[in-house]
């Protein structure tokens, strides 16, 4: 095929086409490496969570077994504040 055959409006749209599809390539690209990252924050942001609720639970225990080491029993009525 010779290029003398091609117009300027088929080379355009040619042009145009693969450049659309260049484009949405990287487009796509780029919001897997997004949704990657928003993956791995997701998982961070759940472990900090989980670690904050077991150090809750490491300090109401240490405080409920402190108070039977002190006084030898276990804590009189109140128990609520030792709950989480």
């Amino acid at each position: 095929m010779k290029l003398a055959y091609l117009s300027w409006e088929a080379f355009a749209t040619l042009i145009t086409g693969i450049s659309a599809v260049g484009a949405a390539t990287y487009v796509a690209m780029r919001q897997q490496e997004i949704t990657e990252r928003q993956v791995k924050l997701a998982e961070l942001t759940l472990r900090s969570d989980l670690f904050s609720h077991r150090f809750d639970v490491y300090e109401v225990t240490r405080k409920f077994l402190g108070h039977i080491v002190a006084h030898a029993t276990p804590p009189d009525g109140n128990l609520e504040r030792f709950l989480i």
